[in-house]
């Protein structure tokens, strides 16, 4: 199955966000594949774990079946951000770039006062593939 991964999730500015004030729990994708075309952002949040109903890749020995983020956008940022996130990660998902986003995951810094660096992030069961540039990327960028 091939889903778009903007029906059923807010429109607008705030569309794949997950933004401070939202910590603790999980974001589970059914199994299939998520066609995203804008950047999947976590800013400042805290034990959030993006995670798969199924497994990453392939259909595991229990028959739990692939999840697939597949990038559908231009030629501009990473399937994921993750900007200053504490306890956070990712859980059995397969993110595919399509030889188009020019990264899979990106990890940065909130500018200014705010700012810390990510850190104890969880990553379980994961595969980026299909990028044009870094699969995963750690910096400081906007």
């Amino acid at each position: 199955m091939s889903y778009n991964a903007g029906v059923g999730f807010s429109t607008g500015r705030q569309a794949g966000k997950v933004n401070s004030g939202f910590n603790g729990g999980r974001v589970l994708f059914p199994p299939g594949k998520w066609h995203i075309n804008r950047t999947i952002e976590m800013r400042l949040v805290d034990s959030i774990i993006l995670q798969s109903a199924g497994a990453a890749g392939y259909v595991d020995e229990y028959g739990h079946q692939a999840t697939e983020i597949v990038w559908s956008g231009g030629s501009s940022g990473p399937l994921l951000r993750m900007v200053s996130c504490n306890r956070s990660g990712v859980r059995g998902l397969s993110f595919n770039g399509n030889r188009t986003a020019t990264e899979g995951i990106r990890f940065d810094a909130e500018p200014g006062a705010n700012g810390f660096p990510s850190k104890q992030c969880l990553f379980e069961d994961f595969e980026v593939k299909a990028v044009a540039g870094w699969g995963l990327r750690v910096g400081n960028s906007s």
